[in-house]
């Protein structure tokens, strides 16, 4: 929903940077908490759940670059070549 609202933004001129939005806008959502934690407990010998959350953690962070990416390319794909 980001890269889309970011995507029209820029489009319509409201906006002057894509990248700038983009960026700002899928921080709050990065598991950098969530990774410290992992690392956290993979150190102090609790590989088990120190893994379990460090993949966790790793899995969301590929499903915001995912989403981010693929409605990117299909706004850009349909509406022609914008400079990201």
């Amino acid at each position: 929903m980001a890269s889309l609202l970011a995507f029209l933004a820029v489009r319509f001129n409201i906006a002057p940077n894509l990248n700038e939005i983009i960026i700002g806008s899928l921080m709050p959502l990065v598991p950098g908490l969530a990774i410290t934690n992992s690392l956290r407990d993979i150190i102090a010998g609790d590989l088990v759940s120190g893994s379990a959350k460090f993949i966790e953690a790793f899995l969301i962070a590929v499903g915001i670059a995912i989403g981010s990416a693929s409605i990117l390319s299909i706004l850009i794909n349909h509406y022609g070549g914008m400079s990201i």
